[in-house]
């Protein structure tokens, strides 16, 4: 009797660890100013940049206040963009720096909402990414 009642209890406190362990998103957990970092792959070269990135908490991008420094320090604008939140804390978008569409393919929000990480490429090859929300 003592062992199914134990038994019990670890399949109680297991489900209660795992569905508290699942995280619950929503798209305006994204909103807020973040310093994101990437690097990239074109061809043979490998490059990285820094971004301040401004996300309204419909997804956009606040293309006023939103910006890369590349690798050689050039700034450039951040003219379009959208991030899309899954419930699930995944995020897809894309962002467009220099008439270049960089698009995110797979990423994960943290459960805290304070960091964001993933995967993306655009038409000169692929990049990862670490965004921070200050």
């Amino acid at each position: 009797m003592k062992r199914t009642a134990t038994i019990l209890s670890v399949l109680a406190l297991s489900a209660l660890i795992s569905s508290s362990a699942q995280a619950a998103c929503n798209q305006s957990d994204g909103a807020g100013t973040w310093r994101a970092f990437s690097t990239g792959v074109a061809g043979h070269d490998i490059l990285w940049s820094r971004c301040f990135l401004t996300i309204k908490a419909s997804g956009n991008v606040a293309t006023k206040s939103s910006f890369c420094f590349l690798e050689d320090g050039t700034k450039i604008a951040i003219t379009a963009g959208n991030l899309a939140i899954a419930s699930d804390c995944s995020l897809t978008g894309s962002f467009t720096a220099s008439d270049l569409v960089e698009n995110i393919i797979d990423a994960q929000l943290s459960k805290e909402n304070a960091i964001m990480a993933g995967v993306g490429s655009d038409i000169t090859g692929h990049f990862t990414f670490i965004g921070l929300k200050k």
